[in-house]
């Protein structure tokens, strides 16, 4: 006949052991970012310069803080749309396909450059709003307790080499982009990361009038991680998986 101060140890080690392999199961955040060639860390395509993301900065400065706490996948592809009739749209991307199965905990959106062309005008105003929340419900689907940042793209200075023809447009990005995604935002009460009042006046982080050069990747990712850590998002992301981590201050 087992003792009463056996049964307690029994069940004592069956709550440890459970309680260790949910910790295990859980103690990590994983983080998706979706996004254009400003996210995937294309700088200057005339110099063929390759510079290190925004993303990738923003990783190192939380694992100096939070230590292996934070998985990331950078899922950001050069030119493409958020809108899916756009030329290039997100949606059509394995990388996309990969983030879904990723299953993120947080999901970062920075898109719509690419849609502020005026070729792109009519449909934007059309399809920009619904296929956003789509792709918020489209996560969504994979993991219910997802959390979004969705951010406001950088200002797009005249006069950048790309697509002369139909140039990226920053009074349309202004105008009706940003809007969209404010609109966004405040319906579905998503965090919003503004890269564009950052960096008003600051072209010298722009070289090419576009893309984010060392610094400019440098400023977005200092300010990233600022927002993470005031609205103290990786603990938010650890309660919806159940789970308490302990970090440096």
């Amino acid at each position: 006949m087992i003792s009463v101060r056996m049964k307690f140890v029994i069940a004592a080690t069956i709550f440890i052991t459970a309680l260790n392999s949910v910790s295990s199961q859980t103690n990590k955040v994983k983080m998706a970012f979706i996004g254009n060639s400003i996210t995937a860390g294309v700088y200057d395509y005339k110099k063929s310069d390759i510079n290190e993301s925004y993303a990738t900065k923003f990783a190192k400065l939380m694992q100096e803080v939070y230590g292996d706490t934070l998985e990331t996948f950078n899922a950001g592809v050069s030119g493409r749309t958020l809108t899916k009739h756009g030329p290039a749209p997100i949606w059509n991307e394995d990388v996309f396909e990969k983030a879904l199965k990723y299953q993120p905990d947080i999901c970062l959106i920075a898109l719509g450059t690419n849609d502020s062309k005026p070729s792109l005008f009519d449909m934007v105003q059309k399809e920009f709003y619904n296929d956003y929340q789509n792709m918020i419900d489209t996560f969504k689907s994979v993991n219910p307790d997802i959390v979004f940042i969705v951010c406001l793209p950088p200002p797009i200075w005249e006069g950048h080499p790309y697509s002369p023809k139909d140039p990226h447009n920053d009074t349309l990005l202004v105008k009706y982009t940003i809007p969209l995604i404010d609109s966004i935002a405040v319906t579905n009460d998503l965090l919003v990361v503004d890269f564009y009042t950052t960096f008003i006046g600051k072209s010298q982080y722009f070289t090419d009038k576009l893309h984010p050069n060392p610094e400019g990747s440098k400023e977005m990712a200092r300010l990233l991680f600022d927002r993470f850590r005031k609205e103290d998002l990786i603990h938010k992301a650890l309660k919806m998986k159940n789970s308490v981590i302990i970090y440096n201050n």
